[in-house]
């Protein structure tokens, strides 16, 4: 242990200089790369004899799928798959188990929960897998928790793929270090298992000081903390584009998403969202602005869980309650998809900020804005809550291909198609044949990223390549 931590130490001593220069970012409005063509040969590994939901629009299910090295071979029919098989193929029956892309988180704070302690890292990142995820997202990077991340590669800690959002602005609205956010390209591999994909803007409270709403808050809290004028947020988000960014916008309260959505409206002037600018949590909606993701073209980052054990039994955790007449606008998951057909809204963690990092816990959450309490019980999500609850399929394509969309990374992660990553789960039961109910008793049995099992339920070995 003492060995592990020294050598850590001085990786982060010696990668903690800064660049001589930082490189100039490439446009982000350029499209994905076309997806990678299947390797040739043989398959190492099919599965079959089960339920497989793919998330890919054109074949939503299949009987089988093909693996070589670390990519999807072949999707479909158990006929065409097992074409593929070789004398060496590994063919594991999932004898009626469900299997489905890795789930996407799209925001979350890992590392920096980790504290700098290469364990509690591991901890971390290894409840992830076993709750089926395979990709997450680092989005708040200063370059401490940069320089940690890397770290942790170095050592071959990290198994997630990890993408970072560098930090322009602190939770509190203080300036960062000037062009911090410009140390790497948009899409630039900082390592194999590193990707940099934008820039990380706090427009109001929430952490720290409190969310900005257009009405008072009870318990003598205002209307909450906006952290700049519009004009300002006008300019950073022009600048962030203008150097090829992607900007991921924390923004909470109603006044603030407003903001949000008028300076990135600003900075595409009427062109599409080639850049796929992002508003994260939406956590307080107005009707009158639940429409304009799709007239701007912006990606709304939304929680599965929901706190309402606290809703029903008030703690100091969660202090800015929204008034009755207000309830309405809060995570109007429901409403937001009903008012923007085909919009591809991703999915969020935020560990640990919500301490469960299990993507069940969270699809579950989406789908009843129920919550498992500590001991086990179930906290039963009022009528007006209940409301903003979506539908299984919406909450998995949210959670799997739409989250991929937003990190720019459909092209080889999210779904289940040939030339894709092999990033892919094995469910106790198929998520959307069971009553929502019981999605919180589903366990994952494998976690497969790139072709190498990650995490293996005790007693499931066979399904694990």
């Amino acid at each position: 242990m003492q060995r592990t931590r020294f050598l850590l130490l001085l990786i982060l001593l010696l990668t903690s200089c800064s660049r001589a220069s930082p490189p100039v970012p490439s446009p982000a409005s350029e499209p994905a790369e076309s997806q990678a063509a299947p390797p040739s040969g043989p398959a190492e590994v099919i599965f079959t004899g089960g339920h497989i939901l793919t998330m890919d629009a054109a074949s939503p299910a299949a009987q089988a799928i093909a693996i070589r090295r670390d990519v999807i071979l072949a999707v479909g029919s158990e006929s065409d798959v097992m074409a593929r098989r070789g004398p060496d193929t590994r063919v594991i029956e999932l004898k009626g188990l469900t299997l489905m892309p890795g789930f996407v988180d799209a925001h979350s704070h890992t590392v920096d929960a980790s504290g700098g302690d290469i364990e509690q890292f591991a901890a971390i990142q290894a409840a992830a897998l076993q709750g089926g995820m395979t990709t997450t997202t680092e989005m708040f990077v200063t370059p401490d928790i940069l320089n940690r991340l890397k770290g942790y590669d170095h050592v071959r800690r990290v198994l997630l793929r990890f993408n970072t959002y560098l930090l322009y602005n602190t939770n509190c609205g203080e300036p960062f270090e000037q062009d911090w956010y410009k140390t790497y390209k948009q899409g630039e591999d900082i390592t194999p298992r590193i990707r940099n994909q934008g820039v990380k803007i706090f427009a109001d409270g929430g952490s720290c000081n409190v969310p900005a709403v257009t009405f008072e808050y009870p318990g003598g809290y205002g209307m909450g903390n906006l952290y700049m004028t519009q004009e300002q947020m006008n300019g950073v988000v022009a600048d962030a584009q203008a150097n090829g960014y992607q900007v991921a916008i924390h923004a909470l309260g109603d006044r603030a998403v407003e903001q949000a959505m008028n300076a990135i409206a600003a900075a595409l002037d009427g062109k599409p969202n080639t850049f796929r600018h992002r508003i994260e949590h939406n956590t307080l909606i107005r009707p009158d602005m639940l429409n304009r993701y799709t007239q701007i073209g912006i990606v709304p980052t939304i929680f599965g869980a929901y706190p309402t054990c606290w809703q029903i039994n008030p703690t100091t955790r969660f202090k800015y309650v929204a008034p009755p007449e207000y309830q309405s606008w809060e995570w109007p998951w429901r409403a937001l998809l009903d008012a923007n057909p085909g919009l591809p809204a991703a999915w969020h963690a935020d560990y640990p900020v919500f301490a469960n990092i299990s993507p069940l816990v969270h699809l579950y959450g989406f789908v009843t804005r129920n919550e498992v309490a500590a001991d086990g019980s179930i906290c039963q999500a009022p009528d007006w809550l209940k409301q903003g609850a979506i539908g299984v399929d919406e909450a998995l394509h949210i959670m799997t291909i739409n989250s991929a969309y937003a990190l720019f990374r459909e092209e080889e992660i999210g779904s289940l198609k040939a030339g894709k990553l092999a990033d892919l789960i094995i469910l106790s039961a198929d998520p959307e044949a069971i009553p929502p109910s019981q999605i919180k008793d589903l366990h994952v049995l494998m976690t497969l990223i790139g072709g190498h099992s990650e995490y293996c339920a005790s007693g499931y070995e066979r399904l694990c390549p």
